[in-house]
């Protein structure tokens, strides 16, 4: 985000003095969260409950297909506009 120039330095000092930037991307969190807390739910939504190890299975499963089926590599582009909803 900061290192996109979408963002000013009075916003990238402040995200950073207050540790709501740490430099890291949401897949990253996301992974960090799947390795310490496994069995613990992240997602829950009308008949649906899953733990990070489960979401991360499904994650890497639609990263597998997006590779193979649309070529995409890594530093493509993608972007997805659904409902807040597990079936997303």
């Amino acid at each position: 985000m900061f290192d996109s120039g979408i963002c000013d330095s009075e916003f990238k000092d402040l995200y950073t003095r207050k540790r709501w930037w740490l430099g890291l991307t949401q897949g990253q969190v996301f992974d960090k969260n799947v390795d310490l807390y496994p069995d613990r739910e992240c997602l829950v939504g009308e008949g649906a409950r899953y733990t990070y190890a489960k979401l991360k299975e499904k994650v890497d499963r639609l990263a597998y297909e997006l590779v193979t089926t649309y070529k995409l590599s890594p530093g493509d582009k993608v972007m997805l506009q659904l409902p807040n909803w597990p079936e997303f």
